[in-house]
């Protein structure tokens, strides 16, 4: 048996592209009282993943689970399985399951605050994420969802708040970033956005060109200039 096992853990989606996210977790650490076949299944399982067999993860994965009902790990894995097929009640189960067996690890959180932010119900993904922060409060993906949670409730103080703290937690977190301006815009706070967009783009100057943040930019220029000329017209 392998001494660390990469297991794909969670990918977020807020209309552009975000890498999935991984995490090398020590596997002795985490089946010392496990059965060797529940292991053996776990570790095909992992193997089917990396081949996005998904539907085989998951048979393998669910003989996991029936020989080892406390196996953390493969409870976390099927329910990332069962998201990518689209059995949303079934991982929600199962990471209601992984949360019962590891509360101190806010993976699972993480994961159902998202599932039910596809799920358009936004307040309880803002309680469950919340619950994440709390049990991680060092996690920049918790805020983040959070954010998003609460941008869709229209909070949108607490919506800065949140993607603000996920900006400081990881510094390359543009999704962060971007949804912040956006944050900005709704309160109407469009100097503010400007000078954090000009930021953003000085950042990655160059050759590195981010076409939409530009566009962005141009919208928000334009929208200040209104604004303008509407107050003197008052005058």
């Amino acid at each position: 048996m392998p001494k660390n096992i990469v297991v794909v853990i969670y990918a977020l989606t807020t209309g552009q592209s975000i890498a999935v996210a991984k995490r090398v977790v020590d596997i002795r650490q985490l089946t010392a009282k496990i059965p060797k076949q529940a292991l053996k299944e776990y570790e095909k399982a992992v193997r089917d993943i990396r081949d996005n067999n998904t539907q085989r993860a998951i048979e393998r994965l669910e003989k996991s689970v029936k020989l080892a009902p406390d196996f953390y790990n493969a409870h976390l894995g099927l329910a990332q399985e069962y998201r990518k097929n689209g059995g949303l009640d079934a991982a929600e189960h199962e990471l209601t399951r992984a949360f019962e067996l590891n509360p101190r690890e806010s993976t699972p959180l993480i994961q159902l605050g998202e599932m039910y932010l596809d799920k358009n119900n936004f307040e309880r993904a803002a309680e469950v994420l919340s619950q994440a922060i709390r049990v991680e409060p060092g996690s920049a993906i918790a805020h983040y969802a959070l954010g998003r949670a609460r941008y869709k409730l229209s909070e949108y103080a607490e919506a800065e708040q949140a993607f603000t703290r996920a900006a400081l937690l990881d510094k390359d977190f543009e999704a962060a970033e971007l949804m912040l301006l956006h944050v900005y815009v709704r309160q109407g706070r469009l100097s503010a956005a400007l000078r954090r967009m000009d930021a953003l783009l000085q950042k990655n100057p160059g050759n590195s060109r981010n076409p939409a943040l530009e566009k962005f930019r141009s919208e928000v220029v334009t929208a200040l200039a209104k604004l303008k000329q509407g107050a003197e017209k008052q005058k």
